[in-house]
């Protein structure tokens, strides 16, 4: 019987052999005698011919036939992550970033992304794996800031994979606004007085300069172990915060530029800080404020440590040091400093982070009062005319009170340009409303409808609590800063047609 595939010539073609489905070309070498074979797979009959006649023209011109090349090797996910962590590296070398930052990103990636997807090749990580991650991290009950944290150097990797063609494109902007890990609720914990003297009372003497430090100035616990006695300075009762401690020991740059700062220091603070220098061994210019037994830094799992302890023992739950941090924003807010002074003693790079974190404070019972005295002048006529008076009840002002005569919008508009250096056009474009509308305003011809009404009542507080640290011609730069935050883009489309209704 004939063997299974065996090459067989085609008819009427030299050089060309067919072996079941598949095409081959053989040819002699010239002053060979052993012949060379080329399969030329499962083709038609032309490009079968065209194939031949090359291979036979190489062979003739006695080249070797080169090996089929073989497929690249597929980059895996875990080499493109270490080459996307080695860039990291150089932005930390050149400043860029933080030596911080890059600690997260590492274990983000090797312990919650790499060991289910390290060992794939890159171009098989799809977005429909991405979203299984999330989820993944959403049944390990992983909070969302934590989740979000985790997911920026698993993007990166892609982003960096892309930009060097490992990838056609990014699996990651293939996903929905709700499939992309999302920012966490702000929880913020503060401590009140009763619980601050509860801490301050549990902590051990060797760490309450450092935990007073925190609680009555809001630095961070890198940015306090990072200080030296040349930065506290008794004699402007201030602390020049300029460096911190990294988690490895070494004194070097902020957080960002923002955290660069002045803290004020209330006296008694400082009396703590002057017995604290009396009593150690390290009190030279440039010795670090807080430092262990040897004078080395304090580090921060121990300053932490001590901290944790000592809300254990006061009884105390949900206290961590960076709550100290936000202890010292609430007595701020509370004694009625406005967000830009706030903002600067936290060491934020721009007020809306602060207004962000700690809006629900932010003046909250003048807040209250407000807003009652406004619904009450522009709603409560409706309530007086639409629901009949009891018999017998006293008229307002005769026995029922004096009644509150509401300001006209005319003033208002001169108290936000005296107070804020805010123009009709600076007021018009913070509504986002029409030039024209305002002017109607101005001149009487016109009062602001409800959505309008809601905004200015928002703006005069902003001016309000700017205007108590800030001169006119430097508030307006403030409130601009602020209010673009919390109205959003002026849409000068939707202003004109506010307008059409406000006359």
């Amino acid at each position: 019987m004939p063997r299974a595939n065996k090459r067989v010539r085609v008819r009427g073609e030299r050089n060309l052999y067919r072996a079941g489905e598949e095409y081959w070309a053989g040819a002699t070498p010239p002053g060979g005698r052993q012949a060379q074979w080329e399969n030329l797979g499962r083709v038609g009959i032309m490009e079968a011919r065209r194939r031949r006649d090359e291979f036979v023209a190489a062979v003739r011109r006695r080249e070797a036939v080169a090996a089929p090349t073989p497929a690249p090797r597929a980059v895996t996910v875990r080499e493109v992550a270490d080459r996307y962590l080695g860039e990291c590296e150089q932005l930390v070398a050149a400043g860029v970033l933080s030596p911080r930052t890059l600690e997260v990103y590492v274990q983000a990636l090797r312990r919650h992304f790499l060991p289910d997807y390290g060992e794939r090749s890159i171009t098989s990580i799809s977005a429909e794996d991405l979203v299984q991650w999330h989820r993944t991290m959403q049944r390990r009950r992983a909070a969302k800031w934590t989740i979000r944290s985790r997911w920026t150097p698993v993007r990166g990797t892609l982003v960096y994979a892309a930009r060097h063609r490992l990838i056609p494109g990014n699996p990651a902007d293939l996903l929905t606004h709700r499939e992309r890990p999302g920012p966490g609720e702000s929880r913020v914990r503060f401590l009140d007085e009763d619980e601050m003297r509860a801490l301050l009372a549990a902590t051990p003497t060797r760490y309450v300069g450092a935990v007073a430090t925190m609680m009555f100035t809001g630095l961070r616990v890198s940015e306090a172990l990072g200080l030296v006695w040349a930065d506290v300075d008794f004699k402007r009762e201030q602390i020049l915060v300029r460096h911190q401690m990294h988690r490895h020991g070494e004194r070097g740059r902020l957080k960002s530029k923002g955290s660069t700062r002045e803290v004020i220091m209330i006296p008694r603070l400082a009396r703590i800080l002057r017995q604290h220098a009396e009593t150690t061994e390290w009190w030279r210019a440039n010795d670090l404020v807080f430092t262990s037994t040897v004078g080395t830094s304090m580090t921060y799992r121990r300053l932490s440590e001590a901290v944790r302890r000592a809300t254990a023992d006061a009884c105390l739950h949900g206290v961590s040091s960076h709550v100290l941090r936000h202890t010292f924003a609430s007595i701020l807010i509370y004694q009625g400093c406005d967000a830009m002074f706030v903002a600067r003693q936290l060491g934020h790079t721009t007020p809306s982070t602060t207004w962000d974190t700690y809006v629900h404070l932010f003046n909250a019972a003048r807040q209250t009062d407000r807003a009652r005295e406004q619904l009450d002048a522009e709603f409560g006529d409706v309530l007086e005319d639409g629901v009949p008076e009891p018999a017998g009840a006293a008229p307002v002002g005769e026995g029922g009170g004096e009644s509150t005569q509401p300001v006209s919008i005319q003033d208002r508009l001169t108290a936000l340009k005296a107070r804020g250096g805010l123009s009709g056009q600076d007021v018009a474009k913070l509504l986002d409303a029409s030039e024209q509308t305002v002017s109607r305003w101005r001149t009487g011809k016109g009062e602001p409808q409800r959505t309008l009404a809601k905004r200015l009542a928002e703006l005069e507080q902003l001016v309000d609590g700017v205007a108590r640290t800030c001169r006119p011609h430097e508030a307006r730069a403030a409130v601009f800063a602020i209010a673009a935050h919390r109205m959003g883009t002026p849409t000068r489309g939707r202003g004109r047609r506010r307008g059409g209704r406000s006359g």
